[in-house]
């Protein structure tokens, strides 16, 4: 018997698309960003934890409803369920930047996905009657502004409306599948790397995300405040700091290959403190020593911005003339031209062979090089892409330390090391197909024979972790 296909879809996506407001998280005027999404998070936990022992936190909830040749999966997590008297309340947070005497009312949006997780939750309860409360949190200032109201399940399923018939119920669901589904494939790799942070190597990444505009000056400082006194209040707290910073660097620099304009190692982790009443307090800056931080080939945020728009003119050429194509003929394409337009080279002589922009403006790179111009080539086809470190042992036996790519094809992470399909590598000779796609889209079995991961991209970091790849 042939089952159903089961298709997930996000109570998220559902009341942005039906609603067509906008972000869920758009915090109510205010862009959103990682920093932002921090402080929500530590909000979230925070008011979570006053509501007493009455409150569940973070409750996960599905609801399967048939549909045209499918099965259609609702999903999503309620911030907190209030059993309160004989009441049942479904709570729903929100950090805003707008002052809460601004909030008369609760967004449309937001009180959308409130009212749907009450109606799952009191559907599979078999509640006549349950309680919607919308918790606003002034993201600056911490203040609280509650709205609540009582529904009948009549009318959140009069809402939410599963009774459609199946073409119209089909009709409306897969333009938000579709848009859910580019959306996974899109970020899957984006903060691949930031994901596996602590909450304080969080805190520097959106910093350095959040700034990389005004990093392009070589001298910005970003000023944290006091937000790592409680690490640094601890046994340890400066280790501690120091590995979250690097761990931060770290990911940002992989995740984000289009910063190619900083020298990292001219960058330094600035802590001020001052002693009061038997009490200290630790103020934290990013910034620069006597020089700036800017690599050697580019001297202000002029150059800087010309070199963006050098790269991004030659990608998006790239990009544009594989609009039509397959993701594994892009990748496939984008894998060649590398190959046909780069020379490998370690001399020391030549400058940025280690960054997207060296890459496309002097043809000469190392294997980070290929591995970082791989990325962000596919990045902007959103194509899944990261780089990988290690070590790989060639035909005659040497190892040394070296960096690739795996790629997102087809539901499964493939490798791809473009350095070592490049001829020039194997000393040159004719180029065939056997030594061009060597090691092109490869599972663990064939490309580990030869490749070994190292997650450590520097000492004094933590251990990442790399995708599991296809066999």
């Amino acid at each position: 018997m042939e089952t159903e296909k089961i298709i997930r879809l996000s109570v998220r996506n559902l009341v942005e698309f039906i609603l067509k407001e906008g972000d869920i998280d758009n915090r109510i005027s205010g862009t959103l960003d990682k920093d932002a999404m921090l402080m929500g998070g530590r909000l979230h936990r925070k008011i979570q934890r006053m509501m007493g022992s009455n409150y569940q936190a973070e409750v996960s909830l599905k609801l399967q409803l048939p549909c045209d040749g499918f099965q259609l999966k609702l999903e999503g997590r309620a911030d907190g369920i209030l059993l309160e008297s004989e009441k049942t309340i479904i709570d729903e947070i929100k950090g805003v930047v707008r002052s809460l005497d601004r909030v008369e009312r609760p967004v449309p949006v937001h009180l959308a996905q409130a009212k749907c997780y009450a109606y799952i939750y009191a559907r599979q309860q078999g509640l006549k009657q349950i309680s919607v409360q919308m918790t606003y949190c002034n993201l600056d200032t911490e203040d609280v502004k509650r709205f609540r109201e009582e529904y009948t399940f009549e009318e959140l399923e009069k809402n939410v409306n599963t009774k459609k018939d199946n073409n119209q119920t089909v009709e409306v669901v897969m333009p938000i599948i579709n848009k859910q589904q580019k959306e996974e494939k899109t970020n899957i790799a984006s903060n691949y790397y930031y994901s596996q942070l602590d909450e304080y190597g969080k805190i520097i990444y959106a910093g350095l995300y959040s700034n990389k505009e005004n990093l392009k000056s070589g001298n910005y400082k970003i000023d944290f405040g006091t937000k790592f006194n409680d690490l640094l209040n601890e046994a340890n707290g400066e280790n501690k700091l120091s590995i979250a910073f690097q761990s931060a660097w770290d990911a940002f620099s992989y995740d984000n290959v289009d910063v190619f304009y900083i020298d990292v190692s001219k960058v330094l982790l600035i802590t001020e403190s001052k002693t009061s009443w038997g009490k200290t307090t630790y103020n934290v800056k990013i910034g620069t020593g006597d020089t700036d931080y800017l690599i050697k080939s580019l001297r202000n945020k002029e150059q800087v911005d010309n070199a963006e728009k050098y790269i991004e003119d030659i990608s998006n050429k790239i990009v544009s003339a594989l609009s039509s194509y397959s993701d594994y003929k892009k990748v496939k394409y984008l894998h060649n031209w590398i190959i046909d337009n780069m020379e490998y080279d370690t001399s020391s002589e030549k400058e940025d062979t280690r960054n997207i922009y060296g890459a496309l403006k002097n043809r000469v790179i190392v294997c980070e090089g290929y591995a970082k111009l791989f990325k962000y080539i596919l990045d902007k086809m959103q194509i899944p892409c990261v780089i990988v470190s290690g070590e790989a042992t060639n035909s005659v036996g040497k190892t040394e330390l070296h960096a690739w790519n795996y790629v997102f094809i087809d539901n499964k992470w493939y490798a791809v090391d473009v350095t070592w399909d490049d001829p020039l590598i194997e000393g040159g000779g004719k180029l065939t197909d056997e030594n061009r796609y060597r090691y092109f889209l490869k599972g663990a079995s064939e490309f580990l024979k030869d490749h070994a991961e190292n997650g450590k991209f520097v000492e004094n970091s933590i251990e990442f972790k790399f995708p599991t790849l296809a066999q």
